[in-house]
């Protein structure tokens, strides 16, 4: 057991850790057209992934639309204004 914490390893693994506490208030999503396990919403006919562990913000992805997104902001698609907010580890988009 001393040696697990003599060891320089353990200290790379504390800073690890450190820096995902301080992202994991964030999310990560990927918008993804061809697969669909889980609906933003119905009328977007796309589907968001989300990353757990790379939690510093929501990236959208859409075509060419490539932005970064912050979970309770307000973000308009269409003529539709939604409010980002967090679901467990998945992005949901709610209509205002």
């Amino acid at each position: 057991m001393d040696s697990l914490f003599q060891s320089p390893d353990i200290f790379a693994k504390a800073d690890q850790l450190k820096a995902l506490k301080k992202r994991k208030h964030k999310a990560k999503v990927l918008l993804d057209e061809t697969r669909k396990p889980w609906k933003a919403h119905q009328s977007f006919g796309y589907t968001f992934w989300v990353h757990a562990f790379t939690m510093e913000a929501i990236r959208l992805e859409r075509s060419k639309l490539d932005r970064e997104i912050d979970i309770g902001s307000t973000m308009k698609l269409g003529a539709e204004q939604y409010k980002v907010q967090r679901s467990q580890f998945r992005a949901k988009f709610v209509k205002k």
